[in-house]
């Protein structure tokens, strides 16, 4: 008698969940028609609309490892150089949480749809920040949750997370795997996680510096065999090629007249250009030489000319000249152009 009421009891308690975890379905169907504080709404709708609108988070199971992987990611997203703040922690509470998976009998269909709701949102979110960039200019989050941006989908990539292995190597793997951005994420990931061990701090003034970074290099969405990669504050152009990377240092602008950043195709390159020399330099090297030996300035490629940008026939006595009164006087420096033009992302010398 004693084992047939059990068995009652357990039949019961199954039909319990069983109506449960269908009045969460409907209302998580329910609840994508009107919330309006999703990131990615037209995203997670087509989540769960190819999920039938079944639970994921808060479903019963026994060991929801998955879920508390998904919070405990969320909590330290600033190795990532990205902010908590981003991924709606005033929803996902650990107690609220807790309180759902003790017992599926907890709470009301409508706050275990809510929570699983915006798991979902915060996921999809650091999925697309992870990949595309939180700011990237050239493409908004509205832009982003229409779908299917140059072959990516966050629906996709959690859809095989929850499926894969090892689902937090399943997320992070859609990072941008460009060397710039790896060394960032792994000096991003030894002060955030090794030297501070602790993920709500707010960043200092260095880590703000790498998460910046970290965000740009994000956006170069650049899919050429070979490319040019201006880093600006390590004065440093790197070409990538398929199977190496050449680096050069570069002069670059000052805060009062900035580089220019932009993303561009290179149609062709010219070597050796222009160069206006400076005029102590002019006035200290170059004259007393050119005084010395007139042929001085063909040998090097110099030439003169007056404030109004016309040329002058250097002669010795009109350099001794320009010699007492420089200031009317520039010279530059002009070596034969070598160009390239660009085929199929190398230079081909023309």
């Amino acid at each position: 008698m004693k084992i047939i009421v059990n068995l009652a009891t357990l039949l019961f308690t199954l039909t319990i969940l069983r109506c449960n975890d269908k009045a969460v379905s409907r209302e998580i169907e329910t609840q994508l028609e009107c919330l309006t504080e999703l990131n990615y709404p037209m995203s997670v709708k087509r989540f769960y609309k190819n999920n039938d609108f079944q639970s994921i988070w808060v479903q019963s199971v026994e060991k929801p490892t998955k879920t508390w992987s998904s919070m405990l990611l969320l909590d330290c997203v600033l190795q990532y150089g990205l902010s908590h703040e981003d991924y709606h922690p005033e929803k996902l509470l650990y107690p609220k949480l807790r309180e759902i998976l003790k017992d599926q009998r907890n709470g009301t269909a409508e706050e275990r749809a809510t929570f699983e709701i915006y798991l979902t949102d915060a996921l999809l979110t650091l999925i697309n920040d992870l990949h595309f960039g939180k700011a990237n200019p050239l493409l908004p989050r509205r832009v982003i949750d229409e779908g299917n941006i140059s072959g990516f989908s966050a629906e996709a990539v959690l859809k095989n997370a929850l499926g894969a292995k090892d689902f937090l190597v399943a997320i992070s793997d859609v990072q941008p795997k460009s060397q710039t951005y790896t060394d960032l994420q792994k000096y991003m990931f030894l002060i955030r996680g090794q030297y501070l061990d602790d993920c709500y701090t707010v960043p200092e003034e260095e880590v703000r510096k790498v998460a910046i970074n970290m965000e740009r290099a994000k956006w170069n969405t650049v899919s050429a065999r070979a490319y040019v990669e201006v880093n600006i504050p390590s004065y440093k152009l790197t070409y990538h090629l398929p199977d190496t990377s050449l680096t050069f240092k570069v002069a670059v602008g000052t805060p009062e007249k900035p580089t220019p950043e932009l993303m561009s195709a290179i149609s062709y390159i010219g070597t050796a250009p222009d160069w206006k020399v400076p005029n102590n330099i002019f006035i200290n090297d170059i004259l007393p030489k050119a005084l010395k030996d007139i042929g001085y300035l063909e040998q090097k490629h110099y030439t003169i000319y007056d404030n109004k940008g016309y040329f002058i026939n250097a002669t010795p006595a009109l350099l001794i000249s320009i010699q007492k009164n420089p200031t009317g006087f520039v010279a530059r420096q002009i070596f034969r152009m070598r160009t390239f033009t660009w085929n199929n992302g190398f230079p081909l010398s023309k």
